[in-house]
């Protein structure tokens, strides 16, 4: 099913894409409604959810903490596009200069720690996709 919207939703630019590209808001959101299904977990509200997993010993406190803060993030950078373009938007710019406008505006003094952050977010949610979802059969 991830496959699918990828294909058919994703831009074809993986590392600008927020929502669809590999790590992104839709394969976090997936990893958690896979295991909820999995594990007959039935939680509405995704934090709620990676807390019930982790009370169930499904994810352990470092993949709930890293998990959480790189999906925090990924949503931050959503919600400063929208607002920026006043419209619904997944996709970080591409030209290095509003690349580096729009990590000011999400904080970053530095475009280099931002991109950092946000490469650290993609793996660190993909990492966990792999290991719980993508490597088990549901």
């Amino acid at each position: 099913m991830l496959e699918r919207i990828r294909r058919e939703r994703g831009s074809g630019s993986d590392f600008l894409d927020l929502k669809t590209g590999r790590g992104g808001i839709i394969e976090a959101e997936f990893l958690v409604q896979a295991l909820q299904l999995r594990e007959n977990i039935w939680e509405q509200n995704l934090e709620r959810a990676i807390d019930r997993l982790r009370q169930h010993g499904y994810m352990n406190d470092f993949e709930v903490t890293r998990f959480k803060n790189a999906y925090a993030l990924l949503r931050r950078c959503e919600l400063v596009l929208r607002r920026y373009d006043n419209r619904s938007i997944s996709m970080l710019p591409s030209d290095p200069e509003e690349q580096r406008r729009f990590a000011v505006r999400l904080g970053y003094g530095e475009l280099d720690t931002f991109r950092r952050d946000y490469i650290d977010a993609r793996e660190a949610i993909h990492a966990l996709y792999e290991r719980h979802v993508q490597n088990k059969s549901l």
